[in-house]
């Protein structure tokens, strides 16, 4: 769905790595899993970026 490989998603969920989705990875991810993005690692919209 989201153009990688299933170790891809088992290594996000299982170890966190990457420490974050690519963004439109992430949101694909989420309307296919019917999640809200902020559950797959997004960050609140008013929370300052990290640094």
């Amino acid at each position: 769905m989201i153009g990688r490989n299933d170790a891809y998603l088992q290594q996000f969920v299982k170890r966190g790595t990457p420490r974050r989705l690519p963004e439109l990875e992430r949101l694909h991810l989420a309307m296919a899993l019917n999640v809200d993005e902020r559950e797959l690692g997004a960050r609140e919209p008013w929370a300052p970026a990290p640094r």
